[in-house]
């Protein structure tokens, strides 16, 4: 049984961007379709640096683009390496199944998001905070 989840109001950075890089990995097999603002309203972090500027160069190199949104490949690892390094500071981001139904979003520099997660990925995500030292219990459903 799958349900939606978001991060909980007041969690640390830590939990914040465990969760939506966990979820986004949880989820990536299961996208149609993976966009990625390359807009932040913070300076990107120098450990995203990379991927700003793989994100950047890719959009460069389409004839047909937005100026500031990555279109990731879910079936690319890469592609979804840079996605989730970058998930947690845009100020835009969405998954969509296969069906065209949002699955994952991050939005606002990753103080809103939302994750449709099956019980096994939920556990997954919450492995996942809690590896990287935060808080698995900020990820809560959304009622």
């Amino acid at each position: 049984m799958e349900a939606s989840y978001t991060v909980a109001e007041g969690a640390d950075d830590t939990t914040r961007v465990a969760a939506i890089r966990a979820a986004l990995t949880a989820l990536a097999s299961h996208l149609g379709h993976l966009a990625i603002d390359v807009v932040s309203d913070q300076p990107w972090p120098g450990e995203v640096t990379w991927a700003v500027d793989a994100a950047r160069e890719r959009i460069g190199n389409r004839r047909f683009r937005s100026p500031d949104t990555f279109r990731a490949d879910p079936r690319d690892d890469e592609s979804v390496a840079v996605a989730v390094a970058l998930a947690p500071y845009t100020i835009g981001g969405s998954g969509l199944d296969v069906r065209g139904h949002l699955i994952w979003s991050a939005d606002d520099t990753g103080t809103s998001a939302a994750f449709r997660l099956s019980e096994a990925q939920a556990e997954a995500v919450r492995a996942a905070i809690s590896d990287d030292g935060g808080d698995p219990s900020m990820l809560i459903p959304i009622a």
